[in-house]
């Protein structure tokens, strides 16, 4: 089996080829690996792991205050650095389900930081339990 990740728009898409050795066939598929985002600018790997290594062993307080002075309360990089922080939680053992809820009002950059925090908690083993986080 060989797997090709493309691109198609905004979405990532994972193609692999099946090669049957007894049958001679070849078969074809395909899945969406990100979903589409709601903004066209993406985050660059290098932004988040500055953002992982300035945030390492902050408090609460700290945390979210400096991830909101960081992302400059950029509307993109708040929900992008959450969805990756997502990704890495749903490799752990006892990972979350369901989509990421969406946020939504005035307070929309502070939910997302909090977020962040408790997706960060998790990660280091220090909360069990995010699925308050994610919808069905």
């Amino acid at each position: 089996m060989a797997t090709v990740r493309q691109y198609d728009g905004d979405n990532a898409i994972e193609r692999w080829r099946h090669f049957d050795d007894t049958t001679a066939t070849v078969r074809y598929d395909h899945r969406i690996v990100a979903p589409i985002l709601e903004s066209s600018f993406q985050v660059d790997d290098v932004v988040f792991d500055r953002l992982d290594n300035e945030l390492f062993g902050l408090v609460k307080d700290a945390y979210i205050s400096k991830l909101l002075d960081m992302s400059e309360n950029n509307d993109s990089t708040l929900p992008q650095y959450r969805q990756d922080l997502s990704r890495r939680a749903r490799l752990c053992e006892h990972c979350p389900t369901g989509i990421l809820n969406e946020r939504r009002g005035a307070n929309r950059s502070k939910r997302y930081a909090e977020d962040c925090y408790l997706l960060q908690q998790f990660l280091d083993g220090n909360v069990t339990n995010v699925d308050d986080l994610y919808r069905s």
